[in-house]
């Protein structure tokens, strides 16, 4: 029998019919169709042409690309599909008469059922390519954030790295200080010790002689005059040890001002006048009427207390002590206490100033506290100026300190020697 497609329709819309879909031939000529994705439900009607008996003709169908298999369906003049998916279909169609004649060549209709537009392989290719650059992105945004998180954790470790060892250096500097305290309380503790011992233990003895019923008017006066000496030495031990407690503790700031030289010294050489008296020591100085220095009266006036102390400590009956100063054209001056007593040893000189050097006695067997000399180094620098000593063994020593000159007053150059200070 003849066979022709009679009709396609599209969700039950003749295609014919639809004036959205544009055949360039009619559909028995046409071989081939092509839908959208959208247009996946389609129904072919088909026929004969054979007017003998119609009633016996029979039909079958298969979709290749779909169906593997024939449907034989009767007289039936149509096949329906739903859902096609994107491809390429062939629709093929065979009959037979109504002698039961099939067809030696069944008739097909190409049918294509296009993909969506992002299903298209050069979509498809730019979404991939898309999807593979945005992964890509999101990688190295990724690799960018734990590099930077990195970085902050380095810095970070690095910012605690230094605070652990800032810590770590201020715990070992405050246990250094820690420890010089404990040197410092220890060794004060010590010089307390040895040196209040030897004048208490001699007060002791004294006052244990002392009965006005045996002792005549002389030994009195004598027994009085040796308590005065001690309780002398005491006060001068207990003051520089005040001094240099008030020092290391940090309670004491420094006033640095004009100062006078002439009433300062004259203070220290009376103070001295009873203690230089009982050896036969000789006290004299040299002082400018208007001689002033910047520096800090107190502070000053403990300086020259210990040098002139220490210079009549180690002189004996015959000897001299003579303070003076001399101004210097660099705006600085300088102070110095010479004694004419049995001086010091080379090695000893050198660590004179040490917080470790123990104290020697005196001509006369006086015991000194220790830390005359390391208060005057002390002090000096506090006034910004320096100190050091010279001595020949058996001759005499010369300890000199320098200070800023107080250049706005009137340094006249009238000598001043007392002779009320001489013995």
């Amino acid at each position: 029998p003849t066979l022709k497609i009679k009709d396609v329709s599209v969700f039950n819309q003749s295609i014919q019919e639809d004036s959205g879909f544009v055949l360039s031939r009619s559909i028995e000529a046409s071989d081939h169709l092509s839908f959208r994705h959208n247009q996946n439900f389609i129904s072919i009607d088909f026929g004969v042409i054979d007017f003998t008996h119609p009633e016996k003709n029979r039909f079958a169908y298969r979709l290749s690309g779909l169906e593997a298999d024939w449907n034989d369906v009767g007289n039936r003049t149509n096949a329906t599909y739903t859902g096609l998916a994107p491809g390429e279909y062939t629709f093929l169609l065979k009959a037979c008469n109504h002698d039961g004649v099939w067809n030696d060549e069944p008739l097909s209709l190409s049918i294509s059922i296009l993909p969506p537009w992002w299903k298209l392989w050069w979509v498809q290719l730019l979404m991939y390519g898309a999807m593979v650059l945005t992964l890509f992105a999101l990688y190295r945004l990724r690799i960018a954030s734990i590099e930077r998180q990195k970085q902050t954790l380095k810095l970070e470790v690095d910012l605690r790295t230094k605070e652990v060892l800032a810590q770590k250096k201020e715990m070992e500097e405050q246990a250094i200080k820690l420890q010089e305290v404990n040197q410092q309380k220890d060794k004060l503790f010590s010089i307390i010790a040895h040196d209040l011992r030897g004048p208490l233990a001699a007060l002791q003895g004294i006052t244990e002689l002392l009965d006005p019923e045996i002792l005549e008017a002389d030994d009195l006066k004598k027994a009085s005059r040796e308590i005065n000496k001690r309780v002398r030495g005491i006060g001068a031990v207990m003051i520089n040890l005040l001094e240099w407690a008030r020092g290391q503790m940090g309670g004491e700031v420094t006033s640095i001002a004009p100062c006078l030289l002439l009433p300062l010294t004259k203070e220290v050489m009376l103070g001295y006048e009873s203690a230089a008296k009982d050896k036969g020591v000789h006290l004299s100085y040299t002082v400018t009427q208007a001689c002033a220095a910047f520096a800090d009266r107190d502070q000053l006036r403990l300086i020259l207390r210990n040098l002139v102390g220490n210079a009549i400590k180690f002189t004996s009956k015959g000897d001299s002590v003579h303070l003076s100063c001399k101004p210097h054209s660099d705006g600085m001056m300088s102070l110095s206490v010479a004694d004419t007593g049995m001086g010091i040893a080379p090695e000893r000189l050198e660590m004179l100033f040490d917080q470790q050097t123990e104290s020697t006695k005196g001509t006369s067997g006086e015991k000194g506290v220790g830390l005359g000399l390391m208060l005057v180094k002390e002090y000096v620098a506090k006034n910004g100026g320096e100190v050091w000593a010279t001595s020949t063994p058996g001759e005499g020593t010369v300890f000199t300190f320098t200070l800023r000159l107080a250049t706005g007053m009137d340094l006249r150059q009238t000598q001043v020697t007392t002779s009320d200070v001489t013995v």
